[in-house]
């Protein structure tokens, strides 16, 4: 019995080794999780239960007097208060983590103001809001014309860090 439980330990600290630099970050990135009702069962989940029983029912077999039934009892139970913390802790981690839309990154098509103006052939600058947050882009008019401070133009294409824009007041 003391075999099964080492090497369930070894098991768990050689693939959370191998997890933890890398080499399966397929596996291991929490979203291929399986549910069942509250529960869920992770890969970093699973080595952390595997390790943690494996462990504590090592050193209980090895050194208690405790029966087979409750060292296997208080080995899982070890193992599973293990698992359910770097679950826990992976979700807090994870809480954060949104799907990004290339679209709301998108220039094309937004509304700006000029805050330096666009003169003639030349380049100024715009601000606009993008994903919540103000920027501000170089800006060049697509034909060449001038745009005052302060007009609303229309973001019809970017080019080289520079915006291509178009008045909003003209056609």
């Amino acid at each position: 019995m003391q075999l099964f439980y080492l090497t369930c330990f070894i098991f768990g600290v050689l693939f959370t080794a191998v997890s933890f630099f890398g080499l399966i970050d397929d596996l291991s990135d929490g979203h291929s999780a399986l549910h069942w009702g509250p529960f869920h069962l992770s890969l970093p989940g699973a080595l952390a239960f595997t390790t943690w029983f494996g462990a504590v029912g090592y050193l209980l077999l090895g050194l208690s007097a405790f029966p087979l039934p409750l060292i296997f009892l208080l080995a899982f139970l070890a193992g599973g208060f293990s698992g359910l913390l770097v679950n826990l802790f992976l979700a807090k981690v994870r809480a954060g983590d949104r799907k990004l839309d290339p679209q709301t990154y998108r220039l094309e098509g937004r509304i700006a103001h000029v805050t330096v103006g666009i003169p003639e052939n030349g380049v100024g600058e715009i601000v606009l809001t993008l994903a919540g947050s103000r920027r501000s882009e170089a800006a060049s008019s697509t034909d060449g014309r001038a745009i005052p401070h302060g007009a609303e133009v229309a973001i019809t294409d970017y080019r080289h860090g520079v915006a291509i824009v178009h008045p909003m007041d003209s056609n």
